[in-house]
């Protein structure tokens, strides 16, 4: 059932109609669930970190025991179970996390540049390596002997205790020995002869520090040279070439990138830990890892780490409100509405039957999505017709030629009781046509408010209303339609612009 206007200012409203105007709205139904969303959900997480910080304030309060046991009371034995091995968890990845934290502040490695270091080199040859033994005339080669022996030499950890010393740098021997590597060389490739090279090759951050290693290196080869001899005989051991330069080490870089990435594993993991946890276990975990050995308080990233800021349920409950609000606000303004509605009001209102009705200009306008609207109007049978507008002003004139005539009618106004373009435009369409056929025609529109329209309707003999939906008034209509009768003039039919 249509709207029905009374007549005394009084609609009964058709529900379906309501409806269909609220599924017509859809666009503003769609922005008002993204932003209903999006505030609960940000109020949500607001929440749910205040409710975060108020468990650790409450727990910071008590003393350590009676928090636990408090905490602890709250918990099934298979709950504490579980918080116990995930607190063990912890514990070994936070001893991990340390270690690889500690060497990655400490270890000079780790903190160099890739992208510009210094990498010194010196290579030293063995010769005249043949030992001769007697009584017997033979012959013995130590070569493998001799250069494993240079590199275990220069692999000792006291020449970096020594090299520390000596250049008062602020770090550990081992740390230093890092820097530097130890290698025989074979020249010929896929043998294995040897050749009696070996070389000592130093990353640092700049030329003399690689130089300073590199001395320390060639000295401690000189001083160990005399030792070496009485083992294995009277051999020559010779510095060929020492080269520094600088430049990008791809492979310090990628070591330094395979030193973050495990970091970031084990914070990860340990971030995790607490996911399948429910809340009392949670705040059961937090207070162990609080009163731990090590005594560390819960900071602000171990807080914001812990708080589930995507609330899904706050996010659900924020996107029916949105749609809520918004249907809500459509069928207020529908229903508090003092302007024409339904087509089926205008023909109530003016007391006259409808001539013809012309679609809305913004079907002409291409709207996006404009697919939906005609979907969701053929849903609720609102399918709009497919009559072209030069079809419906012939309809109109045929119609009104023919009351004209057996009225005995010689002349008519056109009338709009708001000025509105759309209206205006069919009101001047109109009589362009009904002119042609010898009838006297204006128009005009506020006949209420304007003196000029209010005559020329006065002098007429025929009336038709143009309105428009959402723009006309139903006061105003009923008004006119009162003046009308009164003057008795004759409502000939309406004209409605959807």
């Amino acid at each position: 059932m249509p709207n029905e206007y009374n007549g005394s200012g009084e609609v009964q409203i058709d529900w379906k109609d309501l409806l269909l105007r609220i599924f017509l709205q859809w666009r503003k139904i769609i922005v008002f669930v993204f932003i209903g969303a999006l505030l609960l959900g940000v109020i949500g997480g607001i929440s749910a970190y205040r409710e975060r910080q108020w468990m650790v304030a409450e727990g910071s309060s008590d003393s350590s025991e009676e928090r636990l046991e408090r905490l602890r009371a709250a918990l099934s034995e298979q709950e504490i179970a579980e918080v116990q091995s995930a607190y063990d968890l912890y514990k070994g990845y936070d001893q991990q996390y340390e270690l690889l934290l500690a060497y990655k502040n400490e270890s000079l490695k780790m903190n160099l540049d890739p992208g510009h270091v210094f990498k010194g080199e010196i290579w030293f040859r063995v010769d005249n390596y043949y030992q001769v033994q007697y009584p017997m005339i033979n012959s013995s080669n130590n070569i493998s002997a001799i250069v494993f022996s240079y590199i275990l030499q220069l692999e000792r950890i006291d020449m970096y205790e020594k090299l520390v010393s000596s250049l008062s740098i602020d770090t550990t021997p081992e740390y230093l020995q890092e820097l530097v590597q130890v290698k025989s060389i074979n020249e010929k490739q896929g043998q294995a002869e040897e050749t009696g090279i070996f070389s000592v090759c130093v990353t640092a951050e700049s030329e003399d520090f690689c130089n300073n290693i590199l001395d320390a290196a060639e000295q401690e080869v000189e001083q160990v040279t005399g030792n070496f001899r009485e083992i294995y005989g009277d051999f020559q051991v010779v510095a060929l070439e020492r080269q520094v330069e600088d430049g990008v080490d791809l492979a310090l870089l990628e070591e330094q990138q395979t030193q973050i990435e495990q970091m970031q594993e084990i914070s990860s993991a340990m971030q995790e830990l607490a996911s399948d946890l429910t809340e009392a276990q949670e705040a059961y975990y937090l207070a162990l890892i609080q009163d731990s050995g090590e005594k560390k308080p819960i900071d602000e990233e171990t807080v914001q780490a812990s708080v589930n800021w995507l609330n899904v349920n706050y996010i659900v409950f924020g996107a029916l409100v949105g749609a809520f609000v918004a249907c809500v606000m459509v069928a207020l303004q529908y229903l508090f509405n003092t302007r024409l509605r339904v087509i089926e009001d205008a023909a109530v209102c003016c007391r006259t039957p409808i001539l013809g009705v012309f679609p809305p200009e913004i079907i002409e306008k291409k709207r996006m999505f404009s697919f939906v609207d005609r979907w969701i109007c053929a849903l609720f049978g609102k399918t709009r017709t497919s009559v072209s507008k030069e079809t419906m002003q012939k309809i109109i004139e045929t119609k009104l030629t023919t009351a004209l005539e057996s009225l005995n009618l010689q002349s008519v106004f056109l009338v709009s009781s708001q000025a509105d373009s759309a209206c205006g435009k069919i009101r001047k369409d109109l009589k362009k046509i009904i002119g042609q056929d010898g009838v006297s025609v204006t128009e005009g529109d506020k006949v209420l408010e304007n003196p000029d329209s209010l005559q020329a309707m006065l002098n007429a003999t025929g009336i038709v209303f143009v309105e428009r939906l959402n723009v006309s008034r139903y006061s105003d209509l009923r008004e006119i339609a009162s003046l009308c009768e009164q003057y008795q003039k004759k409502v000939l039919g309406c004209v409605v612009m959807e």
